[in-house]
């Protein structure tokens, strides 16, 4: 130990240059003092040891560099100018740190305008204020901070970085940016090493390509295969990929598709130029085949129906049922299936299956329409669609139309089959074939149901006209007879007149705003 006369004056002791052997014990947890120019000791100050010039403190693996240190009687440390704390591939730096071997933890605080930065595997962190647990490697940023990691930026308020793990915990009004995506949350996680963020609080991601966007309370995102989970009981999750929105309160989305895998709880997929949507209660997705592709099945429940809605320029196209499954080609729809297109033309049916290709609507299972007044029913009908109006009909297997006329009192037209034509959705003409049987009565007599004509011919034509019957022709042996004064009027088993189920017309997307 080399004597220092300046220490008469000041009342303390001096060292030399330290290196290697020292070190201080609290317990079973040690911090080694490796090296320092000075070792000093001031008397007025019994409880602090000073160590001054190119120090080096050691903690198992972790070592500290500093200018200077105040080593205390309990065994913590404060190290002052250009600090740097290397664990690891942690990297610290700071100008005012201090290290608690009792407790494993480290602080470290800017001074003046100079931050605290820890350079991890996640990229540079910068922060006014960092705790460091040297067990668990946990930073803990309770001021916030900001981080930057290549071309991504993330700025928040209060954070944990779990260094092992390679795992963020940002909270209080997370703001990210990058050249892909740009989030506002109130707390996610970031998983570095597995490129997933996990939302804990209302979050809003946005690719900078504008074909991907994403709201949400809770949830998980792979950026690689933008893919994930996403829930919000309370508004809903909502993503859209491209021109395709999805909302639900829970949904699960597979690699690359919007088309949920699983979503639950009023789901609603529209498309953002609010030309189509559907809702319900439950959508699964499953691929099928080549030819079909994926196929989307949506269900209802107690809660509501599914409902399809196509919102044409002309007329809007609804469609309701207990379940629905489409796919690129055909749009399946069971049971008790209603369809409504425009004001005029309604029909129901047990069993619904759609050729989007060709536009072709085949209806089974007591199928019956309803056009303008008339109502048709059949065993089987088809409905040909052309930009969703009705451009044909066709109903075979004993095929009837009922009006009703007044009280007791309706118009019968029955056969095999019967044809429809319809120009501009607007229904023009329908052929009755095959051994077609009418009752017509006088609508315009004061009692319409006083008499009616009965006929029968092999086939009978009607034509409309501004959605009126214009004539009634009888084709092919016609015979007919004109009733009055108290006859009573058949009842044609085929020809069973109801009311429309009443369900009501879509609103329009501006409608609902």
């Amino acid at each position: 130990m080399n004597f220092c006369p300046i220490a008469l004056i000041f009342g303390a002791w001096c060292m030399g240059v330290v290196s290697g052997n020292a070190q201080e014990t609290q317990g079973q947890r040690k911090v080694q003092i490796l090296q320092a120019d000075n070792i000093l000791r001031d008397q007025s100050q019994p409880d602090v040891q000073r160590l001054i010039g190119d120090v080096i403190l050691g903690y198992e693996s972790a070592r500290l560099y500093c200018d200077s240190a105040w080593r205390y009687s309990d065994g913590q440390f404060r190290t002052m100018g250009d600090v740097r704390l290397i664990d690891g591939s942690q990297r610290l730096e700071a100008n005012d740190l201090k290290l608690d071997p009792n407790t494993q933890r480290v602080r470290a605080e800017s001074t003046g305008n100079v931050p605290v930065v820890l350079d991890a595997d996640a990229g540079r962190l910068e922060t006014e204020l960092l705790d460091y647990a040297l067990d668990s490697k946990i930073a803990i940023l309770p001021r916030g901070g900001r981080l930057a990691e290549g071309d991504r930026s993330i700025r928040f308020n209060q954070g944990r970085y779990l260094t092992t793990l390679q795992i963020l915990q940002l909270g209080g009004d997370v703001k990210l940016s990058s050249s892909d995506y740009e989030l506002e949350s109130d707390s996610v996680h970031w998983d570095e090493g597995q490129s997933v963020f996990s939302f804990h609080a209302p979050s809003h991601l946005a690719s900078r390509n504008g074909q991907f966007e994403l709201w949400c309370q809770s949830g998980e995102f792979d950026e690689t295969t933008e893919s994930g989970w996403f829930a919000d009981s309370l508004h809903g999750a909502r993503v859209r990929d491209q021109s395709i929105w999805l909302q639900a309160h829970y949904l699960q989305l597979p690699a690359d598709s919007i088309e949920p895998s699983l979503a639950t709880g009023h789901v609603w997929i529209r498309d953002t130029l609010e030309h189509w949507e559907l809702h319900g209660a439950r959508a699964k997705r499953w691929d099928s085949n080549a030819e079909a592709g994926a196929t989307l099945w949506v269900t209802g429940d107690s809660s509501g129906r599914v409902h399809w809605i196509d919102f044409g320029e002309a007329d809007s196209l609804l469609l309701v049922s207990d379940s629905l499954q489409v796919d690129e080609k055909y749009l399946h729809a069971w049971p008790d299936v209603f369809m409504r297109q425009g004001e005029q033309s309604h029909a129901r049916a047990e069993d619904l299956l759609w050729d989007r290709d060709s536009g072709l609507v085949k209806l089974q299972g007591e199928p019956a329409m309803w056009l303008e007044d008339w109502m048709l029913q059949s065993d089987s009908l088809e409905w040909e669609m052309l930009n969703n109006r009705p451009s044909s009909l066709l109903a075979w297997g004993h095929a009837g139309l009922s009006k009703p006329v007044a009280t007791g009192c309706f118009q019968q037209i029955v056969g095999r089959e019967i044809k429809g034509d319809f120009t501009d959705g607007e229904l023009k003409k329908l052929l009755v074939n095959g051994n077609a049987e009418s009752v017509y009565f006088n609508e315009d007599a004061d009692d319409p149901c006083s008499e009616f004509n009965q006929s029968q011919s092999s086939r009978l034509r009607i034509d409309f006209e501004d959605n009126a019957v214009q004539q009634i022709v009888l084709l092919g042996g016609p015979e007919g007879t004109w009733m009055s004064n108290g006859s009573r009027a058949p009842d044609f088993e085929d020809a069973n007149w109801v009311e429309s189920p009443k369900v009501p017309a879509p609103m329009t997307p501006r409608e609902r705003r």
